[in-house]
């Protein structure tokens, strides 16, 4: 009886078929964390007999249908337009209308609760705040905002949410306003490939920094607090792997700078790749200003890499401050915890270790089992099934 999950519970009471809204899918060249999430949890829905298509805008190079491990991928509308037509589409065609959906709201919400009169389950990674600014002038980022934080909660304070750590729930509460009982966080899982080998642990201090160069990474940034580096540790490689339409800001840089024999910039590496690189690192930095949890931070640890990183909401989670990298406050405080980190192996070589054991019980079955469990409670609540009902 202890076996019995939600899947088998989904199957007994009919329940399969699940659309999901998304910004962008995996495919989308800008496609970052948030989109790992969401397809882990669909192919773990796959591959329990779920049927899953999952509704976002048009990926560069990609076809506008489209299946991922098990789920179906529909691409339509732009950036912006999405919104609308997947509204749109839900509405003018009851009859492919699924029995559940999920919402990934990233910064500008879909407001399903509006539209879709069906069990519902929204996906939050963070509050973008600031972020608006970043990319937005002045007057388009205070809409932005004011809909993120003012007005879209008003619709959301019934829903059923899922977030990646404890700082960004208590963010949605205190910034958001939604109910604390209605919020749900499971860390993001992290994939058995990502694991330690010292053996291949870089000779000379290399630091890395991986995700996507966009704006709210501060990669630019970052070099110049790295050049700082440099000057107290002679022997200092950096690799920034990554795309993304900042990538040309930091080529400028480090041309101007005179950095190339010791910065490189590979853009998006394969995942063979990567594990390489987080393995042979000493350190990996990040100069975020929001993130919901720092998977690429985490993937690192799995692999014996300690972090330095921005102290803000999803680094605080990830990171335990002396124990297992550094939260840092200010750019002289960046520069300074890199360069003595680099310098005391010990401290590294502990950092190491107690990093690898803070993500052991990260688990993407766990988030996928969360998220089904919350969809099929509602499912029932809904139309109300009772467990005696079902019980065989």
């Amino acid at each position: 009886m202890s076996e019995f999950t939600y899947y088998d519970l989904a199957q007994k009471i009919n329940f399969k078929y699940i659309h999901v809204l998304a910004w962008r899918d995996l495919d989308d060249a800008e496609a970052g964390g948030s989109e790992l999430h969401a397809h882990e949890i669909l192919k773990r829905f796959a591959e329990h007999g779920l049927n899953v298509t999952m509704r976002t805008s048009v990926a560069f190079g990609h076809s506008k249908y489209g299946t991922r491990n098990g789920y179906t991928v529909s691409r339509k509308g732009s950036r912006y337009t999405v919104f609308f037509r997947s509204a749109a589409s839900w509405v003018a065609h009851p009859k492919d209308r699924a029995q559940a959906l999920i919402e990934v709201w990233n910064g500008m919400p879909f407001f399903s609760p509006l539209w879709a009169n069906v069990p519902r389950l929204t996906i939050i990674h963070h509050v973008h705040a600031e972020m608006w600014n970043l990319v937005f002038n002045n007057h388009l980022a205070t809409v932005g905002q004011n809909i993120e934080e003012r007005l879209a909660p008003l619709f959301y304070r019934k829903e059923n949410v899922l977030t990646p750590s404890e700082s960004t729930a208590s963010e949605l509460i205190t910034r958001l306003k939604l109910p604390a009982k209605n919020i749900h966080v499971v860390h993001p899982g992290i994939d058995s490939k990502f694991s330690s080998d010292f053996v291949v642990k870089s000779k000379i201090p290399l630091v890395i920094s991986v995700g996507r160069l966009v704006p709210v990474k501060q990669h630019v940034k970052l070099l110049q607090i790295l050049v700082e580096v440099k000057k107290q540790v002679d022997n200092l490689k950096v690799v920034i792997a990554g795309d993304g339409y900042e990538k040309q800001s930091l080529i400028d840089f480090v041309l101007e700078n005179k950095c190339q024999d010791w910065v490189s910039l590979p853009g998006r590496i394969s995942d063979d790749e990567l594990i390489t690189l987080y393995r042979s690192a000493w350190i990996i930095v990040s100069n975020s200003i929001r993130e919901g949890w720092g998977l690429t931070l985490a993937e690192a640890a799995a692999c014996g890499t300690p972090s330095i990183a921005t102290d803000i909401i999803g680094h605080r989670d990830l990171i335990r401050n002396n124990v297992t990298g550094y939260l840092v406050k200010n750019d002289n405080e960046f520069v300074q915890k890199v360069v003595s980190l680099l310098k005391d192996k010990d401290t590294l070589l502990r950092f190491s270790t107690d990093a690898q054991a803070i993500v052991n019980d990260c688990s993407w079955d766990s988030v996928a089992d969360k998220a089904v469990e919350l969809l099929v409670t509602s499912y029932m609540k809904k139309y109300q099934i009772s467990d005696n009902s079902i019980s065989s």
